[in-house]
């Protein structure tokens, strides 16, 4: 069983369980001739060579087992060695031996480790530096070595260590338990994660996290667990166990099983082990919305709705903001007051959008959430400046510099309103699922480069292929967005036409809108339809007409509508 738990982006803590048949190691050792030995050494896994950051090992009393030191290690690994030798004179064997001790005593660069990931076997055998600089009858030593049946142990040895333990065959001790601490950020993990994203993140929310893990790795298939833990205030949404080698496709299957808080898969039958490079865990982590979210979104709504009633009660012929900026004998007589308001709500619901009880994983995760929730900041502090400039020759100017402001909260509020469905959405089908053991059967191909072997006309179809579908995409996406920038102002057009109507009826004069009369005093509720009407078909010449007096005016409208139906092309685009 092993358990990898997600400390940061990089950091991993690792807890491996090894449950240990007694009697078959009993038998093997009888076997071996090793029947009267009181201890035997016990391999415990494949680790790459390093310095680790932390490394504990404990039998299953809690007592702490120490391990082979280098002169052991060494000495077992060129065991290994002469055995592999056996077809060789017996002083080649012992040579033999004393190659592989010094290739376990040396400690490889980080290209060398990544080279083991990447190479072909049939065409670039690994030569590790200790043995390029030995004498070329050392060298062919090697070169046996490697081409016998146990190379891709031997080659897996210039880059990595085993760590192996005494065991007391007398006592029985059945378990031990290992954990270390380990950074696992290095080339080959960051490409295939972004190779992986292309996919996983497709159907998820912009500022999803991709985790990808080494699982540690063992000779040949063996009856293990691998747990996946998520950090708190995370979940993984989608997982995948993948099976590499850089050269050739790899069939396998595995069982997977995923909760709230971990992903479990238990490997089953392999094609050809022998070809398995490395495995991995790709998962698609999320932030739970619980907590986060509400507060974040009722935020948003309130700075949204402040803006937009402000806007609308300008733009009306009641024109409110203008009362408040004052008259021209009384100046900014309520702009201190109203600035303070409009100022003061953000600044209180701060405190539950801005957290800093969090771990740093879902701190990062939400970064992309939060950062559109605090980007509302700027157009209230746009309106509240707004009110110290006068504008009394242009009072509409106002009201539409308010409706551009809440244009631009409401891209945020839709984005962070899509991000919460989808959260919510992905967190169901974890619950729903939370009981299911599901089976995957897999071929794995290689991931370096999926155009590498492509000839070039392939490779240009492929791109044309991929663009077409983008400018599918996008047409209906700018269509879309043409389309819902015309409904909101069709929308807001009426609600300023009721307002006005209302006006007629209360105040006895007629209501105008930058020199276009919209309505006669007195107007009745049947002259309410038939103005509608009449404006509806005479709509491309009172909108020129308008803007034409507006100078500026409407164009902050028609800006303010447009940018806040982005999200309605763009929700629908990212999520192809």
């Amino acid at each position: 069983m092993e358990t990898i738990a997600v400390l940061t982006d990089g950091l991993r803590e690792r807890t491996v369980s090894f449950d240990i048949d007694v009697n078959a190691l009993r038998t093997r050792a009888k076997k071996y001739g090793l029947a009267r030995a009181d201890h035997i050494p016990v391999p415990l896994g494949i680790l790459n060579k390093g310095l680790i950051l932390d490394f504990d090992l404990r039998n299953s009393r809690g007592e702490a087992v120490s391990l082979f030191n280098s002169a052991e290690d060494s000495a077992m690994v060129g065991l290994v060695g002469y055995v592999a030798a056996g077809g060789l004179p017996s002083h080649c064997r012992e040579r033999a031996f004393e190659i592989m001790r010094d290739v376990a005593l040396d400690f490889p660069t980080a290209d060398a480790v990544m080279q083991w990931y990447v190479h072909d076997d049939a065409k670039t055998p690994i030569v590790p530096d200790v043995v390029s600089q030995m004498s070329p009858s050392d060298r062919k030593v090697w070169q046996y070595l490697v081409a016998s049946e146990h190379g891709s142990l031997i080659e897996r040895m210039a880059v990595a260590f085993v760590p192996t333990t005494w065991y007391d065959l007398g006592k029985g001790e059945e378990l031990f338990k290992l954990r270390r601490v380990e950074d696992e950020r290095d080339p080959l993990i960051e490409l295939l994660k972004r190779t992986h994203a292309r996919n996983a993140r497709a159907s998820a929310i912009p500022g999803a996290g991709l985790v990808a893990v080494r699982v540690s790795e063992t000779s040949g298939p063996v009856r293990e667990h691998i747990r996946l833990v998520a950090p708190p205030g995370t979940f993984f949404a989608v997982g995948v166990f993948l099976l590499w080698n850089a050269t050739s496709p790899i069939q396998y299957e595995y069982r997977d099983r995923q909760t709230h808080t971990r992903q479990i898969f238990y490997p089953g039958k392999v094609s050809e082990w022998t070809r398995v490079r490395s495995r991995y865990v790709f998962s698609l982590m999320l932030p739970n919305p619980q907590g986060v979210m509400r507060p974040v979104l009722l935020w948003t709504w309130t700075i949204f709705i402040l803006l937009l009633a402000g806007a609308i009660a300008q733009l009306s012929p009641f024109e409110v903001l203008s009362y408040i900026h004052g008259s021209p004998s009384s100046p900014g007589a309520m702009v201190d007051a109203a600035v303070t308001v409009l100022l003061i709500i953000p600044s209180i619901g701060l405190a539950y959008v801005v957290r800093s009880d969090e771990n740093d994983v879902r701190h990062t995760l939400l970064r992309y959430v939060r950062g559109w929730a605090l980007f509302c900041l700027i157009p209230v502090l746009l309106a509240s400046l707004a009110l110290f400039v006068d504008l009394s020759n242009d009072k509409p100017l106002l009201g539409l510099i308010w409706l551009a402001c809440a244009g631009v909260v409401g891209l945020s509020l839709r984005i962070n309103l899509l991000t919460s469905i989808r959260l919510r959405r992905f967190l169901r089908e974890v619950e729903r699922a939370a009981a299911n053991t599901s089976l995957r059967q897999i071929v794995s191909e290689p991931k370096l480069n999926p155009f590498r072997k492509l000839p070039l006309s392939v490779r240009t179809a492929r791109a044309f292929i991929l663009g077409v579908n983008f400018v599918a995409t996008l047409v209906p996406a700018i269509i879309r967005w043409i389309g819902w920038t015309a409904v909101c102002l069709l929308g807001f057009g009426l609600i300023l036409s009721i307002l006005g109507w209302f006006f007629t009826a209360t105040r006895h004069e007629d209501f105008s809108f930058y020199g276009v009369v919209i309505f006669q005093a007195d107007a009745s509720l049947l002259d309410f339809f038939d103005v509608i009407a009449g404006r509806i078909r005479e709509l491309p010449a009172t909108f020129s007409r308008a803007m034409q007096n507006s100078e500026r005016g409407l164009v902050f409208a028609t800006v303010a509508a447009a940018v806040a139906m982005v999200p309605v092309s763009w929700g629908k685009l990212s999520t192809r």
